[in-house]
């Protein structure tokens, strides 16, 4: 894009060089070739920052991935305290980015690896104690992933591996209410199950969560 602005400029320069070796070219053609001239300026720079910007947002990707994986083989006190400073450093941008890694963790976690995903979430604690100083909304975030772990578990020994194949679903309700029935379909077991104990965390007064298998499926899409 850049080397096509360009020589587009370079084009428009030579123009307006030739253009001023002859008086057949009214002062309107002089105008239009001005204003391109200022186009192709302010497009070249434009696309210039863009290209600033998206490398700005890579390297903070790649800042943050490389926050996590600190994370992940951080073992002594030492360790810990530079992950922690290294997270002040990225602020709430940073925290919300782990934060979405965490919860990643806790949604694909199965029987086989419960005990490593519970270090992780007391490892996180350990580390950020004090997640509300990167945002007052996460103040309660420890002991609400905490619950769902919980939840989930319940599922887990409650509900046989032979038994978790096929479709799941999460169905919520209120039957005091005219509110409508909210449901989650199409969703592996793992899936459901995390589903299960993100939404049981906040049910509301009379309200049902049900978390079931689906034996039999019609399905029917209407295209345009």
């Amino acid at each position: 894009m850049d080397s096509k602005i360009k020589f587009c400029h370079t084009f428009l320069l030579i123009k307006i060089y030739r253009y001023r070796g002859t008086r057949k070219s009214s002062t309107k053609d002089f105008l239009i070739l001005m204003i391109e001239k200022h186009l192709l300026f302010y497009a070249f720079h434009i696309s210039f920052y863009i290209k600033i910007l998206m490398n700005m947002g890579e390297n903070v990707k790649i800042a943050e991935k490389n926050l996590i994986e600190m994370f992940e083989t951080a073992k002594s006190n030492s360790e810990y305290d530079f992950v922690s400073e290294q997270m002040k450093e990225k602020g709430y941008s940073g925290f919300s980015h782990f934060l979405y890694w965490m919860k990643e963790q806790l949604k694909t976690y199965d029987d086989t690896n419960v005990s490593e995903a519970t270090e992780l979430l007391n490892k996180a604690k350990s580390i950020f104690p004090n997640p509300k100083e990167y945002s007052p909304s996460w103040v309660n975030i420890w002991t609400q992933l905490e619950q769902i772990m919980q939840y989930k578990n319940e599922v887990l020994k409650q509900i046989p591996l032979k038994s978790r194949t096929g479709e799941w679903q999460v169905i919520m309700d209120n039957p005091y209410t005219h509110e409508a029935i909210v449901c989650y379909p199409g969703l592996s077991f793992i899936e459901a199950a995390y589903l299960y104990g993100f939404f049981r965390l906040d049910l509301k007064h009379n309200e049902y969560i049900r978390l079931q298998r689906v034996e039999s499926l019609v399905v029917f899409k209407r295209e345009e």
